[in-house]
């Protein structure tokens, strides 16, 4: 897949000066014409008129073409296109999202979902090769950012370590989906998240069209989402005095969703072999994601070649006399 990006689209208003361009070249060719016929030399009337062979090269289509391609292409270069495509790679750099609401206390993991999620999330720093940057999301009622990217691996391991759960009520997918795109916005690697949850998004009655806002803002920026579901539908999870009677039912559909939309994975962790295999995978698999491509200096290249090539035609094959 290949998509271009603006990064100073307004400058592409700028294009509406080509027709411009288009209307000058012929008017000034068209007098032109009148100035050839002061001249007898009949030779210098058909260069400059276009009449007689080789009439397509010496209506001056040629500069023509020449002064399209610079103006557009420095217009396009002003405004800094940049290209991404997709591609295998190990050159990414990771934010995980850790879902620290109160249904992940369940205890159908030892000693609870939290806290095996940390663990396997722990292993996965500890074990991931390379120069990746990695940043560190919890949420649960709202998202909060624990850890901005960094290289500094024992120091993300301590931030995960240090995850507790969240009293805010429900689970704020589309906010942690958005604060880690966010985290992610100036890395110029492939852009990967790991999102860890038992799936429920209850955060408020509109919080499908939030998910739906928060997919699309990170897949317009190049975001994909890996998410590991963890749970097993044990139901509720009893009643804790500081989180009250909620439920943790494993709901995976909500993140099948995610990771298709932001065209990444899902991983059913409905049992701790089966989570472990998961970050084992994303591990050792080539991964998918967006590397970029700056085509600013390009466009700059083709711009001045054709600058020079104009500007040789007009002093030689196309030279008007005084």
């Amino acid at each position: 897949m290949l998509k271009i990006i603006f990064e100073n689209g307004v400058y592409l208003w700028y294009l509406f000066s080509v027709p411009l361009l288009i209307l000058s070249h012929f008017y000034f060719l068209k007098k032109s014409k009148y100035k050839a016929m002061r001249f007898s030399n009949f030779s210098t009337i058909k260069r400059l008129t276009g009449h007689g062979h080789g009439k397509l090269l010496t209506t001056n289509w040629v500069v023509l073409i020449l002064r399209l391609t610079i103006l557009v292409s420095l217009i396009i270069a002003i405004s800094s296109p940049v290209l991404w495509y997709k591609t295998k790679t190990h050159n990414q750099d990771f934010v995980i999202a850790v879902d620290a609401s109160s249904s992940m206390l369940a205890k159908d993991f030892e000693p609870n979902r939290l806290g095996v999620a940390k663990l396997k999330a722990m292993k996965f720093v500890n074990n991931l090769q390379g120069s990746a940057k990695i940043g560190v999301i919890d949420f649960a009622g709202n998202s909060f950012i624990e850890l901005p990217l960094t290289s500094e691996r024992q120091k993300v391991v301590e931030t995960l370590e240090s995850i507790e759960p969240i009293s805010l009520g429900g689970t704020d997918l589309a906010g942690a989906i958005v604060s880690s795109a966010n985290l992610l916005m100036f890395s110029e690697k492939g852009r990967i998240v790991i999102l860890i949850s038992d799936g429920s998004n209850t955060v408020d009655a509109y919080n499908q069209r939030a998910l739906n806002f928060a997919l699309n803002y990170a897949f317009e920026n190049q975001v994909i989402i890996n998410t590991i579901g963890i749970g097993t539908n044990t139901g509720p999870i009893g009643y804790l005095p500081e989180y009250y009677n909620v439920s943790a039912i494993y709901s995976p559909e909500q993140l099948k969703h995610i990771a298709n939309t932001t065209e990444g994975r899902f991983y059913d962790g409905n049992n701790e072999t089966s989570f472990s295999d998961a970050f084992e995978e994303i591990l050792n698999e080539t991964q998918e994601s967006y590397e970029q491509k700056n085509l600013q200096p390009i466009l700059l290249l083709i711009g001045l070649l054709a600058l020079f090539l104009e500007w040789g035609l007009i002093n030689t094959r196309y030279k008007r006399l005084p």
